[in-house]
């Protein structure tokens, strides 16, 4: 049997690097401290998210409201679900509209593009 030897000092440090992503954390961190580590990190977002939302109901009438809701922000995106038929085809004549106001009222959100896809509303505004 051939002896091995261990690996030297560099390679040693570049194989923990390349496989250091695989480990996992040896004690379990308490819920508490899980949630404030995901909070802190996603804190920009929520903010560009919130601020979007507050000048989206300024924005669109109620009656439009009832037919469509915001449903994501990322990489400046933001999709917003619409009923299909003349309420998508309205959000649609609309898009340009709206994509400049909220740029010009939420200038840090960094908004880019508005994409709109058929969604399917109750009542109550919640998806069927």
């Amino acid at each position: 049997m051939k002896n091995r030897s261990m690996p030297a000092e560099p390679e040693k440090r570049l194989l923990c690097g390349a496989t250091a992503w695989q480990r996992k954390p040896s004690v379990p961190q308490p819920i508490g401290l899980a949630i404030d580590g995901f909070l802190t990190k996603r804190k920009k977002h929520f903010q560009k998210a919130a601020a979007i939302t507050e000048r989206w109901r300024d924005l669109i009438p109620d009656e439009m409201q009832r037919h469509c809701t915001l449903a994501g922000l990322e990489s400046g995106v933001l999709t917003i679900e619409v009923t299909p038929g003349p309420f998508l085809h309205k959000m649609q004549m609309m898009r340009s509209e709206i994509l400049s106001q909220l740029r010009s009222r939420c200038p840090r959100s960094g908004l880019r593009e508005i994409r709109i896809v058929p969604g399917r509303f109750n009542q109550e505004n919640t998806r069927l």
